[in-house]
Formats: C-alpha cells, structure tokens, sequence
C-alpha cells in the first residue's frame, strides 16, 4: 500500500475512571490518531501514544513530527 492521503489527530478522550501508576495519573488518553489511505481506497489506522514522562514525546511533538 503507498500512502496517497494521511490524515492526523488527536483529542481528549475520557476515561471511565482514573488510571494511576508510579509515573503518572491520568483521566484521559491523548493519544495521535493516523488515518492512511491508498489509491484504490484501501484505509489503515494507527495509534500512537505519546508519553513525556517515558519518552519525552508530547502530543504537539508527535503531531509536529508527522
């Protein structure tokens, strides 16, 4: 499949309730959302999870990047 349209985003999305580790608490996922599509119409998604704390990557940064 060559990409011939990327689309990108990311939102808020809530979760039901908190999630708490060692690192980090969190209410909501804000994760990078791929949408790649070919010429025949073919359609793939992606995720992406950017984390400062684990990699340094944030949602601007990955988004920036793509």
């Amino acid at each position: 499949m060559r990409a011939m349209r990327l689309r990108f985003a990311s939102f808020p999305f809530p979760f039901r309730t908190r999630f708490e580790h060692a690192a980090a608490a969190r209410d909501v996922a804000e994760n990078v959302i791929v949408l790649a599509e070919d010429e025949a119409g073919h359609v793939g998604l992606g995720e992406g999870c950017p984390r400062e704390y684990v990699t340094g990557e944030t949602q601007q940064s990955a988004l920036a990047a793509l």
